[in-house]
């Protein structure tokens, strides 16, 4: 922390992903005077081949499939996603797929075994990611309690660029579940209520148009926020600013 932090206050600007983790470095104790600039990740393009679906992951047109592509980890919190599917493990028409490894899956492979419909898968190429992300109907961005004072996930740009709503596990006061709430592109759940995610789930499978409208919201914002496009020239106009004031400083 001692060094972090003296790297931080030496730097000429400090970038970081929200508002929370700019926060969360100014409570710092000696960190008044760090210059802090927010700027979000963005959708990263595809440099590969065309999307394919791999074998194993072609979705039936009548199921509704909730995935989680990325770090299967322990700060992603994932042990209340599975506890919402083994309450909701009876329904033939809701499926859960982990897209992905890390050190948690096995644990939670096992929680998970009581669930007919949760599916664990490995690692996959961007491009065959971005196909299964495609057959979606609902992605999951989640953090450990207390994680959204220093994470952003950068999921969370791939999943609103391909126009899928965002089911969040993360607390109701952060800019991710503000983000959520206000642009009207997915649901957020606490960190540790299961019956909650899992009431929230039985209602989106009675009413799908409201799944439909919160798809092309989030396409908007994709667009609109965290396209390329958009958040790149945050950064020559940063670099910009920087040079501007080492001038200044330089004349003075």
């Amino acid at each position: 922390r001692r060094v972090d932090s003296a790297t931080c206050r030496n730097a000429a600007r400090v970038v970081v992903l929200s508002a929370d983790m700019e926060r969360t470095l100014r409570a710092r104790p000696g960190s008044a005077s760090v210059s802090i600039t927010v700027i979000n990740n963005f959708a990263l393009p595809e440099f590969e081949g065309r999307r394919e679906v791999p074998p194993g992951l072609a979705k039936d047109t009548h199921v509704f499939r909730v995935l989680f592509a990325g770090n299967v980890g322990r700060f992603q919190g994932l042990q209340v996603l599975i506890a919402a599917a083994n309450q909701l493990s009876s329904r033939g028409d809701l499926q859960f797929v982990f897209l992905g490894d890390g050190v948690a899956r096995r644990e939670l492979a096992k929680l998970a075994a009581p669930a007919a419909n949760v599916a664990f898968h490995g690692h996959v190429s961007a491009a065959e990611a971005a196909a299964v992300i495609a057959t979606a109907d609902l992605c999951i961005v989640s953090l450990s309690t207390g994680l959204y004072q220093v994470a952003f996930p950068s999921k969370t740009m791939a999943y609103l660029c391909e126009g899928k709503p965002l089911l969040a596990i993360v607390e109701a006061h952060s800019e991710l579940a503000r983000l959520i709430v206000e642009n009207g592109i997915g649901i957020v759940v606490g960190t540790n209520d299961a019956t909650t995610l899992a009431d929230a789930l039985r209602r989106l499978l009675m009413d799908r148009s409201e799944v439909a409208a919160m798809a092309a919201n989030a396409k908007r914002v994709g667009r609109d926020r965290f396209s390329p496009e958009r958040v790149l020239p945050a950064w020559p106009a940063l670099f910009a600013e920087i040079f501007s004031e080492e001038r200044h400083i330089a004349c003075r």
